[in-house]
């Protein structure tokens, strides 16, 4: 008999998310045609697409900043910050995933491989906002040493547009593989939890 359904992804988290996605994505695109152009056509420039970098760049900043803010404000930021308490939980999520364990381990929203990823993905969203701005405006490296060279930025900011890259999918495999009553939540917002053994 299925468990009880619960409305456990409100609203407003569901549309930061759809955001958040469709922004990244923009992100990830635009970086890749300006780093190596990969589609000739006249209506596709690297002008048109450094425009598209700065302006998603701008508008997925203020949808971390909302993001957060509401994390913080009703203490959602406990579900998805990956904390050192998590990384027993992490190593016998791995067995799971590498079949040398039948069960996941028990957690609550989200698994710690995927409190991993969220929390990653803050600090690599700040770092590449931040190298991001410096390559637009490179007469901030230029007059502050400080900064380092422009070439080492630029490469550092490759670096983790690939950690996006590749964790992205990461992210869609343990979404997909998971609890499917938990799937449809990102969808509609609510859940049918398992129901507890003895109930």
């Amino acid at each position: 008999m299925p468990g009880q359904k619960v409305l456990i992804q409100p609203r407003g988290i569901r549309i930061l998310h759809w955001l958040l996605a469709f922004g990244l994505v923009a992100l990830l695109l635009s970086g890749l045609y300006i780093h190596s152009p990969f589609i000739t056509a006249p209506y596709v420039t690297l002008r048109t697409a450094q425009i598209i970098q700065l302006g998603a760049g701008f508008i997925t900043a203020g949808i971390v900043a909302l993001r957060l803010y509401y994390a913080l404000v009703t203490g959602d930021y406990k579900n998805i910050m990956f904390k050192p308490a998590d990384f027993k939980e992490f190593i016998k999520l791995i067995k799971y995933y590498l079949f040398l364990a039948q069960k996941e381990p028990p957690h609550k929203k989200y698994n710690a491989g995927q409190k991993l990823i969220f929390t990653s993905w803050l600090i690599a969203f700040l770092f590449q906002f931040c190298t991001g701005l410096l390559l637009y405006y490179p007469v901030w490296v230029n007059n502050h040493p400080f900064f380092g060279h422009l070439q080492t930025i630029r490469f550092y900011h490759y670096l983790v547009a690939l950690w996006f890259l590749a964790t992205l999918p990461i992210h869609v495999y343990l979404v997909l593989t998971g609890d499917p009553g938990r799937l449809q939540a990102i969808f509609t917002g609510w859940a049918r939890l398992a129901k507890p053994k003895g109930s």
